[in-house]
């Protein structure tokens, strides 16, 4: 039981993880596609971009 939740847990993270970075991972996929090549530095700056725009938005209460 408690394996079940930690991992309910974990799994419930991981989607909000991924939806928080949807945006990179969208934009970084059509980058690799258009050109088939992304640097550290590409990936660095499509993450300090969506930090900034993170920043701009009001955040979501979780509770």
């Amino acid at each position: 039981e408690e394996v079940r939740r930690v991992l309910a847990t974990q799994g419930r993270r991981v989607r909000e993880l991924l939806e928080q970075l949807k945006a990179v991972l969208v934009e970084a996929a059509n980058k690799l596609l258009a050109e088939e090549v992304m640097t550290g530095e590409d990936l660095k700056a499509l993450l300090a971009q969506t930090h900034k725009q993170s920043l701009l938005q009001p955040a979501h209460d979780s509770h």
